[in-house]
């Protein structure tokens, strides 16, 4: 579980959000393993079902709840220093993968989707060369920290498993570090949206 600057988690910080809105029947939210928002909003939706009051619009709620709940994670001064801190075995790592790939001496010249591109800590260490840059995350304020570091990059404040404003085959590359740990985090529907938004490769 991800914990905010207040030392909430995510789950505490949706209720939170949903009290705010006027919700006050959703106390808690179930502690399940590999809970996706998908099932957050079905069950707050049966919730309000019991209470006739079903017109509540649990989709959007949820899901400006969680970007709410990141953009307070990801502001966290504690939180930039600690990747401060790693940020050789960073790009150590991030050298690694792309050697692996065959893509380490190209990849500058790619056209690349960072899906979670967070407060552009990373953007700093790893995405400052890349010529072609898509930036995604769910955090509004986070986003645009990154789009600040990265000016020429277009960014898209959307979830991982809608990336409705991403056109088909479009990406060469598709990075996203630390995203998919993420709470009630939709793996599946990524890795679709992940495999959409990739051009085929030619067999």
């Amino acid at each position: 579980m991800v914990r905010g600057k207040d030392g909430k988690f995510i789950p505490e910080l949706i209720v939170e959000y949903l009290r705010k809105n006027g919700i006050e029947y959703i106390t808690s939210l179930p502690d399940i393993t590999n809970y996706t928002i998908d099932d957050i909003i079905i069950y707050c939706e049966k919730e309000s079902v019991k209470i006739d009051d079903s017109e509540v619009d649990f989709n959007r709620l949820i899901r400006e709840a969680i970007s709410s709940g990141y953009d307070k994670r990801y502001f966290m001064k504690n939180e930039r220093e600690e990747r401060k801190i790693f940020e050789k075995e960073f790009r150590e790592g991030f050298s690694y993968v792309l050697n692996q790939l065959g893509l380490l001496d190209v990849y500058r010249n790619l056209n690349i989707i960072v899906v979670g591109v967070g407060n552009g800590v990373e953007c700093e260490m790893l995405y400052s060369d890349i010529k072609n840059i898509t930036i995604i995350d769910i955090a509004p304020e986070s986003l645009n920290q990154s789009k600040c570091i990265l000016p020429n990059a277009k960014s898209y404040q959307e979830f991982a498993d809608n990336l409705q404003s991403v056109a088909d085959s479009k990406f060469d590359l598709y990075l996203s570090l630390r995203t998919y740990q993420s709470t009630y985090f939709n793996i599946y529907s990524s890795l679709k949206e992940a495999k959409r938004v990739l051009k085929k490769m030619a067999l």
